[in-house]
């Protein structure tokens, strides 16, 4: 005689009621304990997510008896929450659904009954993709907030898309002098004998691109924060441009810009003609942005501090969004300073440099961030 445990196994194995008064029951229990690990095993490696098992597929079995293995088995699918159900006579498809098991009483009296019907396929999709959009949606939302509120310089990019730069000619009125000596330098750069002549020729559109960046970004600005003041570049640059062609910039280098001693450190020399190549050929690129893409330093001779010179510079050549640049730096006269110069009585080229600069292909994108170079 079967016991019950036996024939709830056979029936949520699909077997008919002749199949358990086999005279191996044993046997019958042993082919469908197999048949039902096998199911349950491929089932767990579909991974489905709504008919699938709860958990890892792992149990210990008894085969000391036939009994005692189907009663394994049956406490195994109750513990799982899962049973198998033939849909139609015909059809041997199989099928997990969970099952509502009170452990309260024994597995021979307990009642187990299959859940409601799942929901329709896509109504569990609306609801995953509702449910992810959520989530996504409310971590970007947390994460930008939280990145505004909390960022160093949020002040500063809010006033970099939000502020109106000054134009070139406002920028020539903005600079006051911090002591005499700074003063002293600034009157000695517009009063220079090149200043005169280039602002005299016409032609040239003259500012001090420098002031153009708001007072909350001049901490991370090279040339414009972190080195300008008293004893680096001492006052703000004075630049002459004439719209894509020929740039000429006047400035002043302190002594607290070398390398070796009273000789002006090479890279910043290289900083400033990149800045002023750029400056040049800007005006000539779509969107009158570019970037760096090779820039090429030939140092002729050592540039002394605290001097006064000038950064020439002439673009050579526009391809679409490429353009060429050649530029040097030479000293200038200015009053207590006489530049020094070759036999053709022109001054001399200390250092040279020769640049390519790419227009980005997102360049208009780019156009509030870059207003403030002076380039535009």
């Amino acid at each position: 005689m079967l016991t019950l445990k036996t024939r709830l196994l056979y029936s949520y194995l699909g077997l008919d009621d002749s199949t358990c008064h086999s005279n191996d029951p044993g046997s019958f229990a042993l082919a469908s304990a197999s048949r039902a690990i096998v199911f349950l095993g491929l089932r767990y490696l579909q991974n489905d997510a709504r008919d699938g098992l709860r958990g890892p597929f792992r149990t210990w079995i008894s085969i000391s008896a036939p009994h005692a293995l189907a009663e394994e088995i049956s406490i195994f699918f109750a513990q799982a929450n899962i049973t198998y159900i033939r849909p139609g006579t015909n059809d041997h498809r199989v099928r997990f659904v969970p099952l509502r098991f009170s452990p309260s009483s024994g597995f021979g009296s307990h009642s187990c009954s299959a859940s409601q019907p799942s929901r329709p396929l896509s109504s569990r999709i609306f609801r995953t993709v509702s449910l992810y959009t959520f989530i996504t949606s409310s971590a970007f939302l947390t994460g930008a907030y939280l990145a505004l509120s909390y960022l160093p310089n949020r002040d500063a990019l809010m006033a970099l898309f939000t502020a109106t730069p000054p134009s070139n000619a406002e920028t020539l009125s903005m600079y006051t002098p911090p002591n005499s000596a700074a003063s002293l330098t600034n009157d000695k750069i517009l009063s220079s004998p090149l200043a005169l002549s280039l602002r005299a020729s016409g032609g040239y559109t003259e500012a001090r691109p420098h002031l153009k960046i708001p007072d909350a970004l001049k901490p991370t600005n090279l040339t414009g924060g972190t080195l300008a003041g008293p004893g680096r570049i001492t006052v703000p640059p004075l630049m002459f441009n004439d719209g894509g062609k020929n740039l000429t910039t006047l400035l002043h280098l302190g002594p607290q810009l070398c390398g070796h001693p009273s000789i002006i450190h090479g890279g910043l020399l290289a900083t400033l003609l990149d800045e002023g190549l750029a400056r040049c050929c800007f005006p000539a690129l779509p969107g009158k942005i570019g970037v760096t893409a090779r820039l090429t330093v030939d140092y002729k001779k050592p540039v002394r501090a605290d001097r006064f010179y000038a950064i020439r510079a002439e673009t050579t050549k526009v391809e679409g969004r490429k353009a060429w640049a050649k530029g040097w730096i030479e000293e200038i006269d200015v009053e207590g300073q006489q530049a020094t110069r070759g036999e053709d009585g022109a001054p001399v080229k200390i250092c040279e440099a020769e640049g390519l600069f790419v227009s980005p292909k997102n360049a208009e994108l780019l156009t509030k961030v870059y207003r403030y170079s002076g380039a535009t």
